[in-house]
């Protein structure tokens, strides 16, 4: 693991500090998720495309177009 340094406002981190005191956490906690969604979201992004790239190849309608009902439909 990395260890990074930011500047910030002393207000700020204070106010960040009770706040996550509130919600049983801590900055580094707070940081460390918002990192990972930030970073996730185009992980799990390409490997979506990824897996519909690969389904692409395995399933087809042969051409055929649904209509907006059986695309809907629940069985």
């Amino acid at each position: 693991m990395a260890d990074i340094t930011i500047r910030i406002h002393d207000k700020y981190l204070e106010a960040v500090e009770r706040r996550a005191k509130a919600e049983h956490t801590n900055v580094q906690d707070l940081i460390q998720r918002w990192l990972f969604d930030y970073a996730g979201y185009q992980v799990y992004r390409e490997v979506a495309l990824e897996v519909i790239d690969r389904l692409r190849g395995r399933f087809g309608t042969g051409g055929r177009k649904f209509t907006r009902d059986e695309m809907n439909e629940r069985r």
